[in-house]
């Protein structure tokens, strides 16, 4: 069917290059049966290369273009065109380029823009189709735009024929392949062939309402002449390339590059001639001028600022300028450290630009570190280096600073504590466990059937907070508690109060917790420093009651 874009948007499409693995006979970027319709959108169709035929954009009736901008590029292969269509190609505005393209050369036949049987009509808008190389020993053709008539209405069209490199091949700008070339009062072309070429081949009439000049050869160093009004295709044979167009604008246009310093910048177009009597206006895409003014980035990054300049008499001239605006330095302020053996501090760093800090050990085995948080920690005597980065912002590069720390020896401990071992047993008649600093009460227990679970945990000898026992007798459980309240509201209920079992490390070392099944009438308390043994008793419906005690 027809294809039909249209829009404000733009569309990209790149189709990969044949490969051995996976040849690509036809490769077109974008294909339709019908016609195919460009409305106002931006169109960018690149095509790989192929074993045959390789086409920016194909339509096998016709392609139109009332205003937009195309961008179709074929690349190697036996044929390869930007620009293809069978019954005829017409363009009322915009900007329309059909690049063919390669590096090794085409082997039959290149083509910027190929009409196969039909009209290329231009009515305005700026059209341009270069053709590539051709492979060396070939019969083939380099064509910029080929058509059975090339019709010039309005606008400007450019046809450049690629490089031919033997004497049976062809490069043209413009090819007629049945009837005439026509060049209007109000319009412009150029064509030209690149060696052993010509500008027009062809053409059977050739009809130019305005004067124009040509050149014996591309690089147009000789043999320019003048192209009368009315002349015929016999006058212009001999060219390699012509052109009809008005006098060129000539103008110096300076961009930015530099660092950001938080300051706008923009362009500065300076036009030589004419000196008076023309007009400026510029966009952010190409063919789209919008702005009076040019405008202006603040911000690192890459901008193209396009623009068009004309004036009564001269064409058009159309370009663009870069701003390239780097990012800045980004410094880091941080001050060295010195820590005893055993301390923790954080690098208390700061970037100017606000990146994101990291630190890395670079050097020393003094300290260890917390690379997120910048926290160090001196392990022993020595001198460590921390390298600090900020990361890259919009506007900043990253940041770099090595900060130093210092480790010296440690305060003189504190005096050691002296612990007892808290000794566990299980009853597994009653599902009590039991815990005891005493061996001998631990071994009477597994004389009476008590199973030895070993260490539990370590308790100080002494300290300010005791654990209180309790026991009761009806249901032959043992309670354990830090809390005088609950202790004296045990002895109210009946519970005998046997003294302290053990006592709370101060320091709050390792916690004890504490949990509570409420289904149990025996060993309804249960209490571990495991805090996986803690996590599945909850799972398996017990009660957590927070931490009873602390051990060492």
């Amino acid at each position: 069917a027809s294809l039909i874009f249209e829009g404000e948007g733009k569309l990209f499409i790149y189709n990969p290059d044949s490969s051995k693995d996976h040849p690509i006979t036809e490769n077109n970027a974008i294909f339709s049966h019908k016609d195919i319709v460009i409305h106002g959108c931006e169109i960018t169709a690149m095509a790989g290369d192929s074993t045959h035929e390789s086409v920016g954009i194909a339509a096998l009736e016709t392609f139109t273009v009332t205003d937009g901008i195309v961008e179709a590029a074929g690349y190697e292969g036996e044929h390869s065109y930007g620009i293809y269509a069978w019954t005829g190609l017409k363009v009322q505005d915009g900007v329309v380029n059909g690049i063919s393209d390669s590096v090794d050369g085409i082997k039959k036949r290149s083509g910027g823009i190929f009409v196969y049987e039909g009209e290329v009509v231009i009515e305005g808008g700026k059209v341009n189709g270069s053709s590539a190389i051709l492979q060396e020993g070939t019969e083939s053709e380099s064509l910029g735009v080929s058509g059975e008539s090339i019709i010039v209405n309005g606008g400007f069209l450019t046809g450049k024929g690629g490089e031919a490199v033997s004497e049976n091949q062809i490069s043209a700008g413009f090819q007629c392949t049945y009837e005439s070339v026509k060049i209007g009062e109000n319009s412009s072309a150029i064509a030209c062939g690149y060696t052993q070429a010509v500008a027009l081949e062809g053409s059977s009439t050739f009809t130019n309402e305005r004067s124009g000049l040509g050149w014996s050869d591309y690089d147009g160093v000789e043999g320019e002449t003048e192209i009368p009004v009315n002349s015929d295709s016999e006058f212009i044979s001999d060219f390699k390339k012509v052109r009809f167009a008005d006098p060129d604008i000539v103008l110096v246009a300076e961009g930015f590059k530099g660092t950001y310093d938080g300051k706008e910048h923009t362009i500065n177009l300076s036009v030589k001639t004419p000196a008076t009597g023309y007009t400026i206006k510029y966009g952010l895409r190409r063919g789209k001028y919008d702005l009076d003014k040019a405008p202006s980035f603040k911000d690192a990054g890459y901008e193209l600022i396009f623009y068009i300049v004309q004036a009564e008499g001269y064409s058009d001239y159309e370009g663009y300028v870069n701003i390239i605006i780097a990012k800045a330095p980004q410094t880091i302020t941080a001050d060295s450290l010195n820590l005893k053996v055993g301390q923790s501090a954080k690098i208390n760093a700061k970037s100017s630009a606000g990146g994101k800090l990291s630190y890395v050990l670079k050097a020393g085995k003094a300290i260890t570190l917390d690379k997120k948080t910048g926290k160090v920690t001196a392990v022993k005597e020595g001198t460590a280096y921390v390298l600090v980065t900020a990361a890259s912002t919009d506007n900043y590069k990253t940041g770099i600073k090595v900060v130093k720390v210092k480790v010296t020896a440690a305060d003189p401990p504190a005096p050691v504590v002296k612990t007892v071992d808290m000794l566990r047993l299980y009853n597994p008649n009653s599902g009590e466990h039991f815990y005891t600093a005493s061996t001998v009460e631990k071994d009477n227990l597994i004389k009476a059937g008590w199973k030895y679970e070993g260490l539990a945990w370590k308790a100080p000898e002494k300290s300010k907070t005791p654990v209180y026992r309790l026991y009761n007798a009806n249901a032959g459980d043992h309670h354990y508690t830090v809390s005088n309240n609950e202790k004296e509201n045990l002895i109210k209920a009946g519970w005998k109060y046997e003294g302290i079992g053990w006592y709370s490390d101060d320091s709050k070392t390792v916690p004890l917790y504490r949990l509570y099944n409420p289904n149990a009438v025996a060993g309804s308390h249960h209490y571990t420093m495991s805090k996986k043994e803690s996590t599945d008793l909850i799972k398996a419906g017990w009660k957590d009651e927070g931490i009873a005690w602390y051990g060492k």
